[in-house]
């Protein structure tokens, strides 16, 4: 679509950030990265806000899962600072993912600051769904920080706005949060009683396959806790199946966009040859024409000297003619004179003949 004519800029610039998060979601980091470090300088050189932000946000995603949370800080940062007042939403989105990395970093108090600027941010604008999301992330927080009393006040409010919108989804986090303060506080039966319920419930096809895993890998570590290592080695040898199935369809996704990279190479090598071939062509044509013009100019050239002397030859021939016409004219002239000279040398002869007769009588 990048290459069809007629395509906007902007849409051009949608399509090239949606190839980056690809690329990115494929494991190619470093083609992901160049593209967004592209968007982001393209972005910065037409004043374009609007995709500077989308380039801040992806940067700040791609470092964070190559754990490298200083860069990923750097660019949430960067782009919490220069979002409008007059985009809510998208600012709430931003404190989703640097609150995850600062869990995942282990910053915890971070993480709670940015949590609580976030719930009082969807509270003002009342943005019911995502106020369960951080109510959830509070619990989370609160339970790595060792506070089980404030998880479950969190957990509690999630739970009620849960069922007041009635979101099915939404229940079942609020289930595993609930799991995760009863194995807080050491009541592993309970636990382990609601991640069977959720597994289940998710068996019937209600959560992603990854999820299934986590439930199952929860399950095992609940058992082992417990002791009941039967149920430990069943649940963790489902979650390795389903680990396993997981990257199989992750490498067959990876082979097939591996796939379609070297056809797609193979096509520009192709391009590239055939444009090779048509340049060479018309080069062949150029030094062809180039051989023909200057045949034609040789030709021309041949004709003119030909023409020239053509009419040097009529020329010549024609002052050959004069000079043979005036040569026969001068012989014409010199037989006369001979003759006149004859009968003049006879006359003086037989007049000196005369007077040498009378000297000798």
């Amino acid at each position: 679509m990048l290459d069809w004519e007629g395509v906007l800029p902007q849409q051009k610039h949608q399509f090239t950030y949606l190839e980056g998060y690809n690329l990115m979601d494929l494991g190619e980091v470093v083609d992901a990265q160049n593209t967004f470090y592209e968007l982001l300088d393209e972005a910065n050189a037409k004043k374009d806000t609007s995709l500077e932000l989308q380039s801040l946000m992806a940067l700040g995603k791609l470092f964070s899962m190559q754990n490298d949370f200083v860069n990923a800080e750097k660019y949430s940062l960067t782009y919490l600072k220069i979002i409008p007042e007059n985009e809510p939403l998208h600012k709430v989105v931003l404190y989703a993912d640097l609150i995850q990395m600062y869990l995942q970093s282990n910053q915890l108090e971070k993480a709670e600051n940015y949590n609580q600027e976030a719930l009082d941010l969807v509270n003002v604008h009342g943005f019911v769904d995502l106020e369960l999301d951080f109510l959830l992330v509070d619990v989370t927080i609160n339970l790595e920080k060792g506070n089980p009393d404030l998880a479950l006040s969190a957990y509690n409010k999630a739970s009620v706005i849960a069922e007041s919108i009635g979101n099915h989804f939404y229940q079942i986090r609020c289930k595993l949060s609930y799991a995760q303060i009863l194995e807080h506080q050491n009541r592993y039966g309970e636990a382990l009683s609601l991640y069977e319920e959720m597994i289940s419930g998710s068996e019937a096809g209600d959560i992603l396959p990854a999820e299934l895993r986590d439930h199952y890998q929860s399950a095992s570590e609940v058992a082992d806790k417990m002791d009941d290592f039967e149920k430990a080695f069943q649940y963790v040898g489902r979650a390795n199946q389903i680990g396993d199935s997981l990257f199989v369809e992750e490498q067959k996704v990876k082979s097939q966009y591996l796939q379609i990279k070297f056809d797609a190479e193979q096509k520009e090598k192709e391009n590239a040859l055939l444009s090779a071939q048509v340049s060479q062509k018309q080069s062949q044509n150029q030094f062809l024409y180039a051989v023909v013009s200057l045949f034609m100019i040789g030709i021309v050239f041949l004709a003119g000297a030909f023409l020239q002397k053509r009419k040097y030859n009529r020329l010549l021939e024609s002052e050959v003619s004069r000079r043979t016409s005036q040569l026969q004219d001068a012989n014409v002239l010199l037989k006369d004179l001979n003759v006149e000279l004859n009968e003049f040398t006879n006359i003086l002869s037989h007049d000196l003949k005369e007077p040498l007769r009378s000297i000798v009588g």
